[in-house]
């Protein structure tokens, strides 16, 4: 089987890793993987190479303006079985494509919790009517979805990110004194910070003590959530 994967970029973010992974993962089943992105970032580019799995840079697809028809050209040309899409904006692209080139099975994956409806979510919702298959990674998102567009029910199925243990595993183990929680993730509404906090509090409260160490980008803005999220703490 043929299965394209495509994304906005192959930068440091949690979609991308699990793009890579599934990538990788299909590439030992035997099937014919590629990987295609129209923006130049490219944290998980080795592993790709590494893995032996084409990957292209669709240049002229990073003009807003061309993005739409410069892909659709580039999907008919590759002709896979699969397109498998990550990242609202290509999710978008492919199920439009579906229009275009029916026998193209479309695949799109959801890796955040929507807050709110905005008219690009709503856009990117109905169009997901003419795929074939939405996964998101939460059953919170699956949820969303299904309540805000119950003709959906049937193609969505939540898979739950998955970690390579063989890449992420103990190199020793220190047991503290204090248990130590550590996060690795942007802080904004859909990563659900305070809702964490709050469920920390009943530990807290009941006299258990931990630390939480928390990593993510910032770029040393204090930004509303966030200085809710310090209120809260």
């Amino acid at each position: 089987m043929k299965v394209l994967l495509f994304t906005d970029n192959l930068g440091a973010g949690g979609a991308q890793r699990q793009l890579v992974g599934l990538a990788t993962l299909l590439k030992e089943e035997g099937h014919d993987v590629s990987v295609s992105l129209y923006n130049n970032s490219m944290f998980y580019a080795n592993q790709l190479s590494n893995a032996n799995i084409k990957f292209e840079i669709v240049r002229h697809a990073a003009n807003h303006f061309l993005r739409i028809p410069v892909m659709l050209r580039y999907f008919k040309k590759q002709s896979p079985d699969w397109i498998i899409a990550y990242q609202e904006t290509p999710s978008i692209i492919a199920s439009f494509a579906k229009l275009f080139l029916p026998k193209i099975k479309i695949l799109v994956s959801e890796r955040t919790t929507t807050q709110a409806l905005t008219h690009i979510d709503k856009l990117r919702f109905i169009l997901y009517r003419f795929t074939d298959s939405i996964v998101p990674n939460s059953y919170s998102q699956k949820k969303f979805i299904v309540d805000h567009f119950p003709s959906l029910a049937k193609k969505t199925e939540t898979i739950i990110n998955f970690v390579d243990f063989e890449k992420f595993k103990f190199i020793t183990r220190t047991k503290r004194i204090v248990p130590e929680i550590l996060i690795v993730s942007s802080i904004y509404p859909p990563k659900n910070t305070k809702n964490l906090i709050y469920a920390l509090k009943p530990l807290k409260d009941s006299g258990i003590k931990f630390r939480v160490r928390w990593f993510g980008i910032t770029d040393n803005i204090i930004t509303p959530y966030i200085a809710e999220c310090n209120k809260l703490i």
